[in-house]
């Protein structure tokens, strides 16, 4: 989406992919202003590598199993999550009564016999957040499958929580729609039920009510359990490549509020969606337009003038030691051949020049 928004706008697009990825009939040319914009698809390989700064970040790509160079002013880093069942949490595995959201969407998604048997006017427990915090997407996720469940199968859902999280938008209104369809919603505040399941696959959660103090034990059909959204290995990857700053859960800038929306420590450098954190689709369709938007703002910004901007003021003093392009957090030192600070890049913090033991770096400021 963000692709197609900067080739109706301005200028033209790389996209860089996993080569599994079928882009057929995904991008075509562009016209705007009579002017037909281009697109270059390439697959995302060991050979790819990042490097240089805003205004001229270099790309190393493979084409046909060679390596080819791009210059490109901007980068914006817009991954897919990756889910992780959290089988491990309730001690259950995958059996014939337990699976995990991801395959229980799918299974309903297929609408084959298979489906209707599994699910067919049967009692199915979903559980979420119950160890560990939930999100808002997972909290969504489960109760639309809930309510799905029973729309499409006649099922009788129940769904064991902690913590619920419907403080996002519309996800109160969800809650209180599924509790109207006969979802049972069964919260946990100070007791973890036991979930055990038989060499058939025959699931038996025991739980305390937390009101009466009585134990009880809930027999369903199916068990479905929540999942952990993390960020991918590749998002990962290029945040160390690049140098970008991630938070202690591994997305980009997650809990940086310094650089919302979509902004990183490095300038020309964007990211958007589950790469930068756990996002409903509004929150994502939000990053698009931010994302673009921040392009093509930088894209027609005139070139900063160098105050206020770090500078080698004493050449001849410089030793090459190179601890200004170790310290900078911004990729503003480059080498060519000499050590120069791009003013662009440059955000003026005074690291370099605070770290430099010949002292040969200054800030330009007014006289």
């Amino acid at each position: 989406e963000i692709a197609e928004v900067l080739l109706e706008s301005e200028g033209d697009v790389i996209v860089a992919m996993p080569p599994n990825m079928d882009d057929t009939g995904l991008f075509d040319a562009v016209t705007s202003g009579g002017k037909a914009r281009k697109i270059e698809i390439f697959p995302l390989t060991g050979s790819f590598s990042c490097g240089g700064s805003v205004g001229r970040f270099r790309l190393t790509l493979n084409e046909n199993g060679k390596p080819v160079t791009r210059t490109v002013s901007s980068i914006i880093i817009a991954d897919d999550i990756v889910r992780k069942p959290n089988f491990s949490h309730y001690n259950v595995a995958v059996s014939k009564g337990v699976m995990s959201l991801s395959q229980a969407y799918e299974t309903i998604e297929s609408g084959s016999d298979a489906a209707k048997k599994m699910f067919w006017g049967k009692k199915i427990a979903l559980v979420t957040g119950v160890v560990g915090e939930s999100n808002p997407v997972i909290t969504e996720e489960v109760m639309r499958c809930a309510l799905e469940l029973q729309r499409a199968f006649n099922c009788q859902t129940y769904i064991l929580t902690g913590n619920l999280k419907v403080a996002g938008n519309g996800l109160e209104a969800l809650y209180r729609q599924s509790k109207k369809a006969g979802t049972v919603y069964m919260k946990f505040t100070k007791t973890i039920p036991d979930i055990q399941a038989d060499k058939d696959g025959r699931v038996t959660i025991t739980y305390i009510d937390e009101i009466i103090r009585e134990t009880f034990k809930l027999n369903p059909d199916v068990t479905v359990i929540d999942e952990t959204l993390e960020p991918s290995a590749f998002s990962r990857d290029l945040s160390k490549m690049l140098e970008i700053d991630t938070g202690p859960d591994g997305f980009c800038q997650s809990d940086n509020v310094h650089r919302a929306t979509v902004f990183t420590n490095r300038k020309g450098v964007f990211v958007t969606g589950f790469s930068r954190s756990v996002q409903t689709k509004g929150m994502r369709q939000a990053d698009v337009r931010s994302a673009a938007l921040a392009v093509l703002n930088l894209y027609k910004k005139p070139p900063e003038s160098k105050m206020g901007k770090a500078e080698i003021a004493f050449a001849g003093h410089c030793v090459g030691c190179l601890t200004c392009f170790r310290s900078c957090p911004h990729g503003a030192i480059s080498l060519t051949p000499r050590v120069a600070v791009d003013p662009l890049a440059c955000e003026g913090c005074g690291i370099c020049a605070a770290e430099c033991p010949r002292f040969t770096i200054k800030i330009n400021v007014p006289d």
